[in-house]
Order: C-alpha cells, then sequence, then structure tokens
C-alpha cells in the first residue's frame, strides 16, 4: 500500500468518523437541551402549585379567624356553617407528613373544636394565636422551598 492511499484511506476514516461522531454529538446536545427544558417546566409546575396552595391557606386562615371571632356577632349556627368549608379547605391543601402543615392542621381542629363546643372568648382566641402562628410557620417553608 502506498502513503497515497494510505492517506486515502485514513482522511475517509477521520471524514467517516467525525460525521458519525458529529451527528451523536448533536444528539448527545439535543437531549441535554430536552432535559434542562423539562426541569424548568416541572420547577414552573411546582412553583405554580406552591404559589396556588400558599395563597388558599393564607385566604382561608384569614376568612376562619374572621368568621371565628368572638366580638363579630354571628348566631352558633351562622358562624358552624361559614366556618366548615374553610375547615375543609384547608384540610385539602395540607400535606400533613410536613411538620409545618400537620402543625397547621393540630390548631385548626382545636379552633373548630373550641367553636363548635362553644368553649368561650378566652379559648377561642387561644386558638387563633395558634393557627396564626401555624400559619406563619407553614407561609415561611413555603417561601424557604422556593428560594432553595
Amino acid at each position: 500500500m502506498t502513503d497515497k492511499m494510505a492517506l486515502a484511506i485514513v482522511s475517509a476514516s477521520a471524514a467517516l468518523l467525525g460525521s458519525v461522531f458529529g451527528a451523536g454529538g448533536s444528539i448527545l446536545i439535543e437531549m441535554l437541551r430536552q432535559k434542562r427544558d423539562d426541569r424548568i417546566r416541572t420547577q414552573k409546575t411546582k412553583d405554580a402549585i406552591r404559589i396556588r396552595k400558599s395563597d388558599v391557606i393564607e385566604k382561608a386562615v384569614i376568612d376562619l379567624i374572621q368568621c371565628t371571632d368572638p366580638h363579630i356577632e354571628y348566631g352558633q349556627k351562622e358562624r358552624v356553617e361559614r366556618m366548615l368549608p374553610l375547615v375543609l379547605r384547608l384540610q385539602l391543601a395540607l400535606d400533613l407528613d410536613v411538620k409545618e402543615q400537620n402543625e397547621l392542621n393540630t390548631a385548626l381542629n382545636h379552633l373548630a373544636l373550641a367553636v363548635q363546643e362553644q368553649r368561650g372568648e378566652g379559648e377561642t382566641l387561644r386558638c387563633h394565636g395558634n393557627m396564626i402562628d401555624s400559619a406563619k410557620a407553614v407561609l415561611l417553608g413555603f417561601e424557604k422551598s422556593a428560594l432553595a
């Protein structure tokens, strides 16, 4: 085999390998791009869910505190009728496997019982304080997870 033939074979082989690896490289780059785009979409979805849950919890806690305020004149039946949908909305939004959200659920249940059993103004207001503290911890947890 002459040097010219060997050079031609090496050149042809290099061109063939370059095109094969070049196409493979393009496919690899496209796969990595797709994976990055999927991560971004997943993160945006998680962020939207976190914002929605945060909004639901914040609004329901505020409405619940207001409708169970002993200084606002509601009849007992009306107070309980206003309270129950809010309690259920909160319970549906909470993840009981998360410590802070489980504590908010406990505070929520104590408030619901205090109102339903008419335990008095002092007990209701104490439950309000526990609800507010627990809700703050939950909302702070959402903020921290958004920054992570």
